[in-house]
């Protein structure tokens, strides 16, 4: 009787431990996409800035730059964040399973790259080709960048005993 009611005590424990890892797992995929699309905005915002400063040092600075930089970047990384999502980049399944997720991301940024070049030119748009080549230059490994570091922390996350998956 006794070794009966210490295999039940220990199901119920083994239980009780999946439900806790299950639902430590289930939070931090809930916090993985805002950090993922927070840490992309950072990252074109900082491809901004870069592609700005670009612009402004290879070729004789444009004093309209800055107004036409304003405009056009915010639709860029709007329309750049857009087709990350549509092609899979923000897909946290694919965080733990390998290169998949990196390709994704740069699927994406080349599909950006030829819609917005494509809607530039056909709208006939004020915006500096160097500026644009630098920002689609800088963006790309900002992006990788941070599906590295974010594959990183949830890693260190699952061997500090965070999450339940191992």
């Amino acid at each position: 009787m006794a070794e009966l009611d210490a295999e039940r005590t220990a199901a119920a424990r083994r239980r009780a431990a999946t439900r806790t890892q299950r639902t430590s797992e289930a939070r931090l995929r809930l916090l993985t996409l805002p950090a993922m699309i927070l840490a992309d905005v950072l990252a074109l915002t900082l491809a901004v800035g870069i592609a700005f400063a670009v612009r402004q040092v290879v070729l004789p600075p444009a004093g309209d730059l800055r107004e036409n930089v304003a405009s056009a970047s915010l639709i860029m990384a709007l329309g750049w964040l857009a087709v990350i999502a549509v092609l899979g980049g923000y897909d946290r399944r694919q965080l733990t399973s390998g290169p998949q997720l990196y390709r994704n991301v740069l699927h994406a940024s080349g599909a950006a790259f030829g819609v917005i070049g494509a809607l530039v030119y056909l709208l006939d748009l004020e915006l500096s080709r160097a500026f644009f080549l630098a920002f689609f230059a800088a963006g790309p490994p900002l992006l990788l960048l941070n599906r590295v570091l974010i594959r990183r922390g949830l890693a260190t996350a699952r061997v500090r005993g965070s999450s339940g998956s191992r």
